[in-house]
Parts: C-alpha cells; sequence; structure tokens
C-alpha cells in the first residue's frame, strides 16, 4: 500500500512535494470511517483508502499523475533501453532550475514491510538511487548508488539488505549503465527483491488518463473479458447496477489486416483487432423480451468509459494495489463517481486495501460525509508559477461540519481560478 509519493523539479513542482497516504488521528464521521485501512498489513500505518485532488485548470493536479507515469515508466521499462531516452522535464519559470535534477520518492508496505525507494535524474544520467527496508522497524540499506562526476564514475554501496549473492550484485552493478536504474537492472537480471518490487511498482499500479475509451484501458477491459469469466462475470454485474440498460456484452477478437493477395504468398494474418457487443432489452410487438446488440460506438461516453474503468479496477481491488486517474469524474455522472469510490470505501467489495488516487472537477465530491479532510487535496499555483499541494486538513478553522463544497467555490480554500470578465474595459 502507498504510504507517499514525492516529486521535486518537475514540471510546475519546483519544490519537494509530498502526496501522504496516512490518516490523520481520531475519526471524522461514522460515514468515512471506513475510508481508512486501520494497522495496514499489521504495520503501524493507518492508510487512506482514496484521495481526491482539486485545483483550478493549470494548477498542477495532472502533473502529478504525469509524475507518477514517469516515475512508473522509467523504474519497469529504463532497463530495456540502450540509449537515454530519460524524460528529465524541469521547472521551467527559473533558470536554475534547468541545470538540476528531478527528484522521486516512493514509501510504501509490501507484505507488511515498509520500503524507502528514490532516485533523481538529469537528461542523460541516473544521478542517485537508493533502496531500505525496514523489516524490523528500523532502517536498513538494500543498496545505493551516487554518480561522483569528477571521475565520472558511480559509488556503489550495499546494504544489510541485500540478501542476493556477491556475483549477483557484482553483475548487477556491471550492468547499470549511467541512464538505467539499478532496481529496474535486478528485475531485468531476475534478482529476487527486483522482481518483488517491480511487480509492486510496476503491474500492479494502473494509471488512467482522462480518456481510457481512447487509451489502452479499453483493450485491457477486452482482453481481460475474453481470457477471464471471472472478471467477465463482474463486469456484466458492474453494468447492471450502475443502470445503464446493459445486462450483457460479448468481446470477439476477428482478424485486423485483409487477406493475403497473390503478390504476398508467404504472408500471414497476425494483427488482430477487438470488438464488442452491448447487449440491451427489447420489446417486441407482442410484449416479449428480446435481446438487441449496440456496437460500442453506440453506447454514451459515459457507458464506454465506465467499461474501460472495469478492468483496471478489477485488478487493483484483486491485488490490493493502487489506482491513480486523471478527471476520473469526466463524462460520468456525479452518482455514479461516488457508486464508483464506494468500490473502495466498502469493506466488502475492497478487503485488501486497494487505494485510488484522482483529480476531479466535480465540486459536489467535497462531501464530508464522503471524504475525510485529510482526503480532500488541492493544488494551487502561486504568481511564481510554482505549483503546491496540500490537504483541507492542513487549514485551520475548517470545522467537521462545514459545507466544503460552499466554502469552495467562494475561495476560502484557495485552489480555484480568478476569472476576469472580457469585454469590460474601460
Amino acid at each position: 500500500m502507498l504510504i507517499e509519493f514525492s516529486v521535486k523539479n518537475f514540471m510546475s513542482f519546483k519544490d519537494w512535494t509530498t502526496l501522504s497516504m496516512v490518516a490523520g488521528k481520531g475519526n471524522e464521521s461514522k460515514e468515512t470511517e471506513r475510508n481508512v485501512t486501520r494497522a495496514a498489513q499489521g504495520s503501524k500505518y493507518d492508510l487512506k483508502k482514496s484521495a481526491v485532488i482539486f485545483g483550478a485548470n493549470a494548477s498542477g493536479k495532472t502533473n502529478l499523475y504525469r509524475a507518477h507515469i514517469f516515475f512508473k515508466w522509467f523504474v519497469v521499462l529504463s532497463a530495456t533501453t540502450e540509449k537515454p531516452i530519460i524524460s528529465h522535464v524541469p521547472f521551467k519559470l527559473d533558470s536554475s532550475t534547468f541545470s538540476q535534477p528531478t527528484e522521486f520518492e516512493i514509501v510504501f508496505l509490501l507484505e507488511g514491510i515498509k520500503y524507502v525507494y528514490g532516485f533523481s535524474v538529469t537528461e542523460t544520467h541516473v544521478l542517485n538511487e537508493y533502496l531500505f527496508n525496514y523489516p524490523k522497524k528500523q532502517p536498513r540499506k538494500v543498496f545505493s548508488r551516487e554518480y561522483l562526476p569528477e571521475e565520472n564514475e558511480y559509488k556503489f554501496k550495499k546494504g544489510e539488505g541485500w540478501e542476493s549473492s556477491e556475483s549477483e550484485w557484482e553483475s548487477i552493478k556491471k550492468a547499470t549503465k549511467p541512464h538505467v536504474l539499478m532496481l529496474s537492472i535486478a528485475n531485468f537480471l531476475n534478482e529476487k527483491i527486483g522482481v518483488a518490487l517491480l511487480e509492486y511498482l510496476g503491474s500492479k499500479q494502473k494509471s488512467i488518463g482522462n480518456d481510457p475509451v481512447l487509451s489502452s484501458e479499453m483493450e485491457y477491459t477486452k482482453q481481460r473479458a475474453l481470457k477471464d469469466p471471472d472478471f467477465k462475470a463482474w463486469a456484466i454485474e458492474l453494468l447492471r447496477h450502475a443502470d445503464v440498460g446493459i445486462h450483457d456484452f460479448e468481446v470477439k477478437e476477428e482478424e485486423k489486416d485483409p487477406e493475403p493477395s497473390p503478390m504476398e504468398p508467404g504472408r500471414v494474418k497476425q494483427e488482430k483487432k477487438t470488438t464488442i457487443l452491448f447487449y440491451h432489452n427489447q420489446k417486441s410487438e407482442k410484449g416479449e423480451t428480446l435481446r438487441i446488440s449496440f456496437e460500442q460506438l453506440e453506447e454514451s461516453h459515459g457507458t464506454q468509459k465506465l467499461f474501460a474503468l472495469a478492468a483496471p479496477i478489477y485488478y487493483v481491488l484483486e491485488q490490493g494495489s493502487l489506482l491513480i486517474a486523471d478527471e476520473l469524474d469526466t463524462r460520468m455522472h456525479p452518482l455514479m463517481t461516488r457508486w464508483l469510490l464506494d468500490l473502495f470505501h466498502n469493506p466488502k467489495t475492497n478487503p485488501k486495501g486497494a487505494q485510488i488516487i484522482f483529480t476531479a472537477h466535480d465540486d459536489g465530491l467535497l462531501d464530508s460525509k464522503l471524504f475525510r479532510r485529510d482526503q480532500i487535496l488541492f493544488t494551487e499555483k502561486g504568481s511564481d508559477g510554482v505549483s503546491e499541494l496540500f490537504a483541507l486538513s492542513d487549514l485551520k478553522g475548517v470545522r467537521k461540519a462545514e459545507d466544503i463544497r460552499k466554502g469552495y467555490r467562494v475561495g476560502r480554500y484557495g485552489a480555484v481560478p480568478f476569472l476576469e470578465p472580457m469585454g469590460d474595459e474601460d
């Protein structure tokens, strides 16, 4: 489970910024008590199951999402790249930050053990990288590396937490190039801790953009439905309970390219495409209930998005892992968004403590019966263009029973746009 994620000098986040999933002390309300996993995985941490991020357009909400995307991508794939392709996107409104690295750190629980992993990068080099774990509540170094520019080489350190052989350590050191993460190499070479951590930091953490219908999530859901009868049954129930009129669906895999022509006698059709039919009930002239199919594009944008979200949500609930979504509420009815959140807050549908972090604009979600104050986060950009992240619980004078939506709309908490009227100038 995620404890916190931090970033510095990435896009609009110039300063060290931390998104914490640690729940504050005390109960906010009876309705939100279930929003927290107490003593998560047997640890001392009470962790929030969800967090929502509000803020004006261009305030930095999506940049946090992008930070996680880059972090995940680089951790998983840097070992497979032969040339430096580090997406170093520093804060651009201060010339001094161009020469500074971008820094990341993640703190998380895996099978009850706390891990701290971080690194800093420029366009061409990983400047440092470190991994600690806490098997007995005390920090224990697994490994670290630091770039020494004057010598143009790295200083590697192996800690007590490194449990593999000396030969494996030397192999990983030798294979770790300047533009590659050591953890990624450890996974690539099947080193035990590398494989375990990369599974959590990589495939078990799902990221969803603001239009999953046109992204890989839609194809992922179709493929999961093709191969996993249990998921398909769950997805059908999801659509039925969502009141979108769908009672069943069918996914088919078909050849994508045309038949080989006489000019290409050796070519074999390999590319495939998936199509989906959604089934609704139709009343016949005799009053009988018949089944009629709708193609994907005949469904509403909201229904298509709900279907695209189905497999990622099912997976993180199944794994007890993390989902990060940009503008989860886009194209969704407000009650639908609340309904999806209930899948995470309800211990019956989320017994493993899966977490969701998402950005939103629907201020109807600003409800003290839906979220604790420390679950509601805001991004605000200052006059210098620097984004700041803070929680509603960080602000003084906010009462438990306060009308949060009203306070947000009048700008009491900040994180709203200041819109100037056009055409009223003298």
